[in-house]
């Protein structure tokens, strides 16, 4: 049981570690570089991905309104049919990036509307609507992420930095981050009195 607990303290200051250690743009969800500006906000040296920063604001607000409105299934099935055609049909991979960035903010925050309409059905029991809703959600998000993914594959092939060697500028802050991390993870390993495994069986031959 001890060596238990002591494996999970050991697991649980790593995760600190590695926490203080990219905080700083752990959230920001690309690279930091010009060409990327304008998708990223920053706050006190924190960098924050702009578009899921809009929808956890649309859940957070549409939360707090549910909550104090408390409307009709009625009217939040409305809300949400009339809300979701509009939101999913512009938030398509092939129209979302041809979008000016106010225009893709405010589709991020509807997204996040969404997101708290669906939990106010749920919690108003309401299956029969809250469960086609959320598949439908699931689905989406699953072709999007899809069809990002091969985007992001090319969203670098125009950087002039791209054929140079090195850590390009818009990853050197993570390049840091996972620096100062290794170092000291490192240290905490040793303090902790592990060895590493190629040392040990080196020494079980010997």
């Amino acid at each position: 049981m001890t060596r238990i607990i002591a494996n999970w303290m050991y697991r649980a200051r790593l995760w600190w570690l590695w926490l203080v250690c990219s905080f700083r743009f752990r959230w920001a969800h690309r690279p930091l570089c010009e060409h990327f500006r304008a998708d990223v906000i920053r706050v006190r040296g924190v960098y924050l991905c702009r578009s899921c920063a809009c929808a956890y604001c649309g859940i957070l607000t549409c939360g707090i309104f549910l909550a104090l409105a408390r409307p009709t299934v009625t009217e939040a099935g409305i809300a949400l049919a009339c809300t979701s055609i509009v939101t999913l049909a512009l938030s398509s991979p092939c129209c979302y990036k041809k979008l000016p960035r106010a225009a893709r903010d405010a589709l991020r925050w509807a997204m996040g509307t969404l997101i708290a309409i669906v939990g106010y059905l749920f919690v108003c029991r309401e299956l029969i609507i809250a469960l086609p809703a959320s598949a439908v959600l699931w689905i989406f998000w699953r072709v999007y992420f899809r069809a990002r993914r091969q985007r992001r594959l090319h969203a670098c092939d125009q950087c002039e930095e791209l054929a140079a060697r090195g850590v390009c500028t818009g990853c050197q802050i993570q390049a840091d981050g996972v620096r100062r991390y290794e170092e000291a993870a490192t240290r905490l390993y040793l303090a902790a009195g592990r060895v590493p495994e190629c040392l040990s069986g080196r020494s079980h031959s010997l």
